[in-house]
């Protein structure tokens, strides 16, 4: 493709050189124009899709603040030691996680993440010395009883009545 700046096209003469300078303006008119109509349409599937699924996605998001929260209370308890402590910190910090990357989320979860690091620091030591006596045995059982609970939570989830019960009343 030759190469042409628009002042050797404008200064000459020629009505070629017009001509391909006009039919340059037309194409990018055209691709202007497709743009434009490609974000129209962009827009409206988001207003769409919004509209379809904010509501849903906001109780999800107060259900899972309430799981967050139901979460927490185990922190405290001297009965759940080595990996499955920091299993418990590890999910802890993922639906966090989740929560705050939820484009939907009414939720502050600013007092659930500093409730998070309140419990979680005063044990961090205490929690490295007992993670060394974990053993393989009481890791597999754990391993289990937390696939056990992932499927129970799943179904709990789908479960549209239960999700409704857990979201709070204004």
């Amino acid at each position: 493709m030759t190469t042409m700046t628009i002042s050797t096209i404008t200064n000459s003469h020629d009505p070629k050189n017009k001509k391909s300078l006009s039919h340059l303006w037309q194409e990018i008119e055209k691709k202007q124009q497709r743009n434009a109509r490609y974000q129209a349409k962009l827009d409206d599937f988001y207003v769409y899709f919004k509209k379809r699924a904010e509501e849903d996605e906001q109780s999800v998001c107060f259900a899972t603040e309430t799981w967050i929260t139901h979460l927490l209370s185990f922190i405290p308890r001297k009965t759940i030691k080595g990996a499955q402590r920091e299993s418990l910190y590890v999910w802890i910090e993922e639906e966090i996680s989740i929560l705050e990357s939820n484009p939907f989320n009414p939720v502050d979860s600013q007092p659930l993440r500093k409730a998070f690091m309140e419990l979680h620091s005063p044990l961090i030591l205490t929690n490295s010395t007992q993670m060394k006596k974990c053993t393989k045995k009481r890791y597999s059982r754990y391993v289990k009883s937390y696939k056990t609970l992932s499927v129970i939570i799943s179904t709990l989830v789908m479960n549209k009545s239960w999700l409704s019960s857990m979201i709070p009343t204004t």
